[in-house]
């Protein structure tokens, strides 16, 4: 049976026995009963001594953090350089490498090469996008909440300051309509106005004495 076309039952465990040979190197997945697939990841068997590349094994989403390590079997922390797609993208002092808020730019086939040791076996890195959460409807008590505080509480708040101008003017009326004093109120000095009236006594003018006047009968 080939590696590549191994089906993983029960619990979907696999143990691979250790080898001297890369038969066992290749692409592996699971399968379930009805047909369903997981994802594949590559394994490769390198003999011992030789310069290995640890990196994830299954895809890595978008924003996540990805290390590499470049190692022999008997050393862990040797110099290393790191290819990505045949192009070097940095020496690391101490073989481990750390890509940060991976993105799909950073998909691709990565690779290591320590000097007098030898180069890595490649090895794939896939990157999935990040899922878009969709923020969903807003609750009920939420709602009714937001209807109370954006509609119900103005309208009370309006319906009881015209009820206050109402009781306030019909107070004012009522005490006016009790109290005389509050329509016809008291003057004070200083609204009186104040002035002088002179009283002459009356004096008859002497009028010219009527001529006398003849009276004659005509016949």
């Amino acid at each position: 049976m080939s590696a590549a076309s191994v089906v993983c039952f029960f619990m979907a465990v696999l143990h691979i026995k250790p080898s001297s040979s890369d038969y066992d190197s290749g692409v592996y997945w699971c399968e379930s009963r009805n047909g369903s697939a997981s994802n594949s990841i590559s394994i490769t068997v390198v003999p011992g001594g030789a310069v290995i590349l640890q990196s994830p094994v299954l895809p890595v989403m978008e924003g996540h953090d990805v290390s590499l390590q470049c190692k022999t079997e008997d050393s862990s922390e040797l110099p290393a350089d790191f290819y990505k797609d045949g192009s070097l993208i940095g020496t690391e002092p101490t073989g481990h490498m750390t890509i940060h808020h991976v993105t799909k730019s950073d998909e691709g086939v990565y690779k290591c090469h320590i000097s007098s040791r030898g180069e890595s076996p490649p090895g794939w890195i896939y990157v999935t996008e990040k899922p878009i959460t969709t923020p969903g409807p807003p609750s009920s008590d939420f709602t009714a909440f937001s209807t109370f505080y954006y509609v119900t509480l103005p309208v009370l708040v309006l319906v009881l300051f015209l009820l206050s101008l109402g009781l306030l003017d019909h107070w004012r009326k009522k005490s006016r309509d009790a109290d005389p004093a509050a329509v016809c109120p008291a003057r004070t000095p200083e609204d009186v106005s104040y002035g002088q009236i002179v009283i002459r006594p009356n004096r008859s003018r002497e009028l010219p004495p009527e001529p006398e006047v003849i009276y004659s009968s005509l016949r």
